[in-house]
């Protein structure tokens, strides 16, 4: 039977501290709730290249109404084994998240395409040894957006990289600052000051 479809996605503000995304898609119409909404008909545009939104208002009021029961906050995933927890959190799957406020205005991920684009060199970089490409990249993407957990991740791990290991540390526990509740930013000021030797702070963090 026809029915509607809905998708979501939580990607880009947990990350990156931009919107979540959520769609509907009824027959051939494709509605995408965002901070600046779109409406696309898939049977004339399946590539979705112009938003109709404007020119089809009561599809987009229609679809707006009915997309609304399927919005909620996330939970916090729970009910892992904590080892295990502490596994997922040591390779960065846990714990990277970026904190918002309910009700915060955040924004749209179509307007961060070249921040997300920068985001994805300066790990490209990394992996590629071209450490100080990586290392400036990472300082100018915390400058625009402190936030961005998985960047102070790296540029910790960039300077340690470098030979820098005590500024190292100091980039995680600043990227910590900005992030209090960050584990994997946690977990890098324990496991660097571990590997430095420091093991009473090492302790504490951990």
């Amino acid at each position: 039977p026809v029915r509607e479809i809905y998708s979501e996605t939580y990607y880009p503000k947990l990350h990156f501290g931009w919107a979540d995304l959520h769609s509907l898609i009824d027959g051939d119409e494709h509605f995408i709730r965002a901070p600046q909404p779109e409406l696309y008909n898939l049977a004339s545009d399946p590539g979705e290249k112009a938003n109709t939104l404007e020119q089809n208002r009561r599809a987009y009021a229609k679809l707006r109404a009915d997309i609304e029961p399927f919005l909620k906050e996330p939970a916090t995933p729970g009910g892992y084994d904590p080892e295990e927890a502490a596994k997922l959190a040591a390779l960065g799957y846990i714990g990277s998240t970026v904190e918002t406020k309910p009700g915060e205005a955040l924004p749209d991920p179509k307007t961060k395409l070249g921040v997300f684009h920068d985001i994805r060199l300066a790990l490209t970089l990394f992996k590629a040894n071209d450490l100080e490409a990586a290392l400036r990249l990472s300082n100018q993407l915390i400058t625009d957006n402190p936030r961005l957990t998985d960047i102070w991740d790296l540029k910790s791990k960039t300077l340690w990289a470098m030979g820098a290991h005590k500024e190292s540390v100091e980039a995680a526990e600043e990227g910590l600052r900005a992030n209090p509740h960050s584990i994997a930013l946690l977990f890098d000021v324990a496991d660097l000051l571990y590997a430095q030797g420091d093991l009473d702070a090492a302790q504490k963090h951990a």
